[in-house]
């Protein structure tokens, strides 16, 4: 999968990553690919201060998703 990520990415004009805010807890066993090739991130309002500072410092546009409810 890793592989098949990768060569996906090498074809994309801009990277987008949709996560669970939870998943920046979790340290990854593969690095599919650097920060720097991810452009905007999507995830939700659990989000940690510190995890949104150090992809804004990255370059990396930060878009907090609606929760959904009312």
């Amino acid at each position: 999968i890793v592989r098949i990520i990768r060569q996906f990415a090498a074809w994309a004009d801009e990277m987008v990553l949709l996560t669970d805010s939870r998943k920046f807890d979790i340290r990854p066993r593969h690095v599919v690919m650097p920060l720097n090739r991810i452009h905007t991130v999507v995830t939700d309002s659990g989000l940690r201060d510190q995890d949104a500072a150090m992809l804004e410092r990255e370059g990396i546009q930060l878009i907090i998703a609606p929760d959904g409810e009312g």
